[in-house]
């Protein structure tokens, strides 16, 4: 008979929740399966608790006065060994991973969070391997390392209006680790193939600030358009820049959920001349923050969620409400504003799937150009030019089904995919009092499909056809329907 069960070793559970498991055995007449059933239930506490490598075992031992022993061994990680990698990299992993060492009892959530942030330093990829260690209950870990290399990417489209394309080249390049730091540098160039209509270049820098997984990066954007078409003549120039600096950081990180936040400034400034005369001028400095979960485990399928809220600062990097040029009379320089976008991908079958978003904007306020929202272009609105509507308010959706052929090449690294789509934007602009403009919406509809493929593991290819419905009489509207390609080389 049992009168009475020590638990040695268990330090994380309070007692009462641990003498609780055994409990139902005190002052009667037990079995040994009865007690390992004990023990199970408390192995089976920890594991749930996320202590994968912790085990409850009841040892060899001679009853005496009723006492029962039950040994809990509470896993830790003893030692980290890296494989591969410079010695730099190395470094940067042992700094991060040597903070699970001798943690009792390791729980698994702390390991994975480690692990993928590691796989979000720049030029990094990790995984590990668990090895039996020289002590009761301690394991060791070996972390592999695959440095990351450059890389560089040219695609080319057809998805420009008359007047900025239509054919937009892009060339970007992703460097890691410069000068042997835990950085990394995008570099993106666009342009139409005249090199004439429209150019842009954005830098971004980025570097992780210690070991949780905070991130500051700086960017900076510079844009210039020269319409051509009907505006040739016009001799139209429009020159933006936009530089924000940022902080994100992930507040969950684990195998199928994320959640994280990133907040920053907004620095931008935008003119607009014809003929060489001044036209308009805007000036705008806002802040916002925004929050993003990712869950890649829920019915098959992904999910993605974001938010943000996004405020403008009066003050000497924004322009008064009276300023006399700019690209909407009656902004509000205080203005705020939120913004959201769903999106779900589904795996229907072996080789159907689908996928569904809906994004918009909320506001009470009447916003600069370059704060509205606009539809039209490669996400809602294919069968339209890129920002055919724009407004304060609005609200877009599109739905894609998709079938992969089963179609076997040595050539192709995924199956031909078919993908047929319909999608929809409304926008809204407010009542303006200043300049005299009422509450108006627009909307646009289309509908389309089209085939896109993986070529070499390298070379992403997608012609499709896309409908639009409803459009405005436009001197320089494109051929309806229209067919647009996209091709993409990896290098």
């Amino acid at each position: 008979m049992i009168s009475k069960v020590e638990i040695i070793g268990s330090s994380y559970f309070p007692d009462a929740q641990v003498n609780a498991v055994f409990e139902k055995y005190i002052g009667k007449l037990v079995t040994l399966s009865d007690l390992n059933e004990g023990a199970e239930l408390l192995d089976e506490k920890y594991r749930k608790a996320g202590f994968f490598l912790s085990k409850v075992f009841i040892p060899p031992q001679k009853i005496s006065n009723g006492i029962l022993q039950v040994r809990v061994v509470e896993g830790f990680i003893s030692k980290v060994y890296v494989d591969g990698g410079s010695k730099e990299v190395q470094q940067t992993v042992l700094d991060l991973m040597n903070s699970l060492v001798d943690v009792k009892p390791l729980n698994l959530a702390a390991v994975e969070r480690k692990i993928l942030v590691l796989n979000n330093f720049p030029g990094i990829a990790v995984n590990t391997i668990l090895r039996q260690g020289a002590e009761l209950g301690s394991s060791e870990m070996v972390v592999n390392i695959y440095e990351i290399p450059n890389s560089y990417t040219f695609s080319i489209n057809n998805n420009a209006s008359k007047q900025l394309g239509p054919y937009t080249a892009t060339l970007s390049a992703t460097v890691n680790r410069l000068l042997a730091r835990d950085n990394q540098v995008t570099l993106s160039l666009s342009s139409s193939v005249d090199l004439q209509k429209y150019k842009t270049m954005t830098i971004k820098y980025a570097e992780p600030i210690g070991y949780s997984g905070l991130v500051a990066s700086l960017s900076y954007t510079r844009a210039k358009a020269n319409p051509g078409a009907s505006y040739e003549e016009l001799d139209i120039e429009s020159q933006s820049q936009v530089i924000s600096p940022r902080l994100s950081y992930p507040l969950i990180k684990t195998r199928s959920n994320s959640l994280s936040l990133d907040s920053g400034l907004n620095f931008t400034r935008s003119a607009t001349t014809i003929a060489g005369a001044g036209y308009t001028f805007d000036k705008m400095m806002n802040t916002d923050l925004s929050m993003t979960f990712i869950n890649t485990s829920f019915w098959n399928g992904l999910t993605l969620i974001n938010t943000s809220v996004t405020k403008g600062l009066p003050g000497r990097n924004t322009l008064d409400s009276d300023a006399s040029s700019p690209s909407v009379t009656g902004f509000n320089p205080n203005f705020s504003k939120v913004n959201f976008l769903l999106l779900r991908s589904q795996t229907i079958s072996q080789t159907w799937s689908a996928q569904f978003g809906v994004n918009g904007q909320m506001t009470k306020d009447t916003l600069l150009s370059g704060d509205t929202i606009s539809f039209g272009g490669a996400t809602v609105g294919r069968g339209f030019d890129n920002s055919a509507i724009y407004g304060d308010n609005g609200l877009g959706s599109y739905l894609e089904i998709r079938n992969d052929l089963p179609i076997t090449s040595p050539w192709l690294t995924k199956p031909l995919q078919l993908f047929a789509f319909v999608d929809s934007g409304t926008v809204r602009n407010n009542d303006n009092t200043v300049s005299g403009v009422s509450n108006y919406s627009k909307s646009i509809f289309s509908k389309g499909f089209g085939i896109r493929t993986t070529i070499s593991n390298n070379t992403f290819l997608e012609l499709q056809y896309a409908r639009a419905t409803s459009l405005a009489s436009d001197t320089d509207q494109r051929q309806n329907p229209r067919i647009l390609f996209l091709g993409t080389v990896n290098f």
